[in-house]
């Protein structure tokens, strides 16, 4: 096997799918995604997130446990060139109040529901 020549998850990403297009990539629950489905699935969240004002730089917060869509949010903020801020689920109120006024976090991902 030939180690990735990318120096980005987008880079390793697009080299992934362009290799290993219907190889799987992702699993869980009852997602299963394809390398080549997975950088399909990032980029039209990258565009939806920059369409809702995500920029080069930006600190996005993710506020969701164990789910395929945590990886699909982590990989559009890096195509974004954003940084993801990870809040822990078990957060407190007063915690996560904290975590993001000194994270300076300006959008936050989240789910409607937690399992």
């Amino acid at each position: 096997m030939q180690p990735p020549d990318a120096k980005t998850i987008p880079d390793l990403l697009d080299e992934l799918a362009a290799r290993y297009p219907d190889h799987e990539a992702l699993v869980g629950g009852e997602t299963r995604l394809t390398y080549r489905e997975l950088r399909e699935e990032v980029r039209r969240l990258a565009k939806g997130l920059h369409a809702l004002g995500v920029r080069r730089g930006d600190k996005v917060g993710l506020l969701m446990g164990n789910r395929p869509e945590w990886i699909l949010a982590d990989f559009a903020i890096a195509l974004l060139g954003g940084t993801m801020v990870a809040i822990n689920t078990w957060a407190t109120a007063r915690e996560l109040v904290h975590v993001l006024k000194y994270s300076d976090t300006k959008f936050l991902i989240t789910v409607d529901r937690f399992l």
